[in-house]
């Protein structure tokens, strides 16, 4: 990371804003164990903790990078905080996002531009791996930069070949893929359930990968990562919380299942394929219902106000919170919550995260945390436990003999350790901690998605409550138009780097890329083309058959080779039997 550098270099502190919780855990974790100083501080934490942070930035005698959410910028404790600071950088990661135009903009970020009113004389670096030129103009602008220098790499990456593909069972083509394709890669989904599938499936073809998303906590993520960066496992099903932040130099591949909602978004998954100047490939598979299904969490993800308000109200009034609460934090499950109000988890969620850009509350979104118990009862009640509910008293004993400390301490559950130990099933296990919970015996929390609401100035009065919708309408006619983009790369019919420049108003010039999709399919419309490829491949099928998926996923124009393919066994020259084909 470039601000990484100037940070060491420059010493003192730098302040990074960085909009992803997940991304500053991951960074930070990278940092440490290259034994940099680094810390987060953001709303998921609490209060004790932020204190703690503030308390180790301040005694720290070397460069040291904290990193906030932009929100932070905002609140009193924090500008009183960095008032006797050595702040000698501020760097502004992800900056596309103070942009209006910007395809992930948060209102959050214009923040920054006071901040900077009040600490003038502190550099400023922002970054961004895409941003078109009215998004780099609008970043500048909105920070205040006068005459800023701009570095900026072509958006043509002659490594890295791309293809779009119209695909009806997406399945199998990346099974064969993957076993075909050399080296390390990352297939994106989009929504967690669908990492855990594939990556589950791919494994029992005894392909050897592992799936990653923002539900799963820090150490776990960062463990994941670890063995993918030490070619431990060959590839991740990953969310697009996977990525930022990582440098891999030797990936091979990257493979979408589905659209992404823009451009930008598109570019900078791709980019992460081939950093090492070697050859490398990016594939879009895409469908008439993955173009549906993005128009409609377009609709879903930016509701009307009635349905913004409602969804508030019903949050206050399920978990009792009265008007003016101060400090007000809920942590909640967002599964639990969102089905005993018959609504969908996913709108929830986005309704928060627009309450969070309203400025009305703030939120965290939801991470998948294993359950855990707090054992209320004393040793010496143990013994009647035992005689009035021996099979609850099973699930006790466990506790007690596994764990030090038992006793009135929150202790985590592992659910597949208590089924193997006491040879019960699953639903069993539930039920009799569900018991000794009702009956007072320990405090449960079940596992789930845990979000957590809060209100730093106190539970407003919902009547009151202001909805900036003008915001809602602008964000939603941002994601259509964004969304149109993409679309009509898919479709386009030109060569994809080229659409890449015209988007990004990259001015350099190149003939044709000469490795895209567009560029192969015409190719494999020649017909010398096809014979010269026919001749190849005639030459190269041993007696006991080739491969033909292995063989066609190994060339650089697969258009070509399928052409190639019909062009010899309309002319009886080849068989083809159980995937591989013969010669005549």
């Amino acid at each position: 990371m470039i601000y990484q550098v100037s940070a060491l270099y420059l010493g003192g502190v730098t302040i990074v804003v960085s909009p992803l919780i997940a991304l500053m855990e991951d960074q930070i974790l990278q940092l440490k164990n290259r034994s940099v100083e680094a810390y987060a501080w953001h709303s998921g934490m609490r209060t004790k903790e932020q204190y703690h942070v503030l308390d180790q930035v301040r005694k720290s005698r070397g460069a040291v990078l904290l990193y906030v959410s932009p929100e932070r910028l905002r609140t009193g404790i924090f500008r009183e905080f960095i008032t006797d600071l050595n702040v000698r950088l501020l760097a502004v990661d992800e900056a596309h996002c103070i942009s209006q135009w910007g395809h992930d903009f948060r209102p959050a970020y214009r923040e920054i531009r006071q901040f900077r009113e009040w600490m003038p004389k502190v550099p400023v670096i922002a970054l961004t791996a895409t941003a078109t030129l009215q998004v780099q103009q609008d970043i500048a602008d909105q920070l205040e930069m006068k005459n800023p220098e701009i570095f900026r790499e072509s958006i043509y990456k002659p490594e890295l070949a791309i293809y779009v593909y119209h695909e009806t069972d997406k399945y199998k083509f990346l099974t064969e893929q993957v076993r075909h394709l050399s080296g390390s890669g990352i297939i994106y989904m989009r929504n967690r359930k669908g990492t855990e599938e594939v990556a589950q499936m791919l494994s029992s073809y005894g392909l050897n990968g592992m799936y990653f998303h923002a539900g799963l906590d820090a150490d776990e993520r960062m463990q994941i990562q670890k063995k993918w960066l030490g070619d431990e496992y060959r590839f991740i099903v990953a969310t697009n919380a996977f990525g930022m932040g990582i440098d891999k130099k030797d990936v091979r591949w990257i493979i979408h299942m589905a659209p992404v909602p823009t451009v930008e978004e598109y570019y900078q998954e791709i980019g992460r394929a081939g950093r090492d100047g070697q050859r490398a490939a990016g594939y879009l598979l895409w469908d008439e219902d993955d173009l549906d299904s993005l128009d409609e969490i377009i609709e879903i993800s930016y509701p009307d106000q009635n349905t913004i308000a409602e969804i508030l109200r019903r949050f206050v009034h399920y978990f009792q919170v009265p008007v003016g609460t101060v400090f007000f934090e809920q942590d909640f499950d967002l599964i639990e919550f969102s089905e005993s109000q018959n609504l969908s988890p996913f709108q929830v969620n986005k309704v928060f995260l627009l309450l969070r850009k309203m400025g009305i509350l703030e939120y965290i979104e939801p991470a998948f945390r294993p359950g855990e118990i707090m054992v209320r009862i004393r040793p010496d009640e143990l013994p009647d436990l035992r005689k009035n509910h021996p099979l609850l008293y099973e699930v006790m004993d466990h506790f007690v003999r596994t764990v030090d400390d038992v006793f009135w301490e929150s202790i985590p559950v592992n659910r597949q350790d208590l089924i193997y130990s006491l040879r019960a099933s699953g639903e069993d296990i539930d039920k009799r901690i569900d018991s000794l919970h009702r009956f007072g015996y320990v405090n449960y929390k079940k596992e789930g998605l845990y979000g957590c609401v809060q209100f730093p100035e106190g539970r407003p009065d919902l009547s009151r409550i202001v909805y900036d919708m003008k915001m809602v309408k602008d964000l939603k006619n941002r994601q259509v138009s964004g969304l149109l983009h993409m679309k009509n790369y898919i479709f386009s019919e030109e060569c994809r780097f080229r659409f890449l420049q015209t988007y990004f108003g990259d001015s350099s010039s190149f003939s044709e890329c000469g490795h895209c999709d567009i560029f192969y399919r015409k190719e494999a419309e020649r017909s010398e083309n096809i014979r010269a490829a026919a001749d190849r491949l005639q030459g190269v099928i041993p007696e006991e058959g080739l491969e033909l998926f292995g063989y066609v996923a190994g060339s650089d124009n697969e258009f070509l080779i399928r052409e190639a393919v019909r062009f010899l066994y309309r002319r009886r020259k080849i068989r083809y039997l159980s995937g591989k084909i013969f010669l005549r």
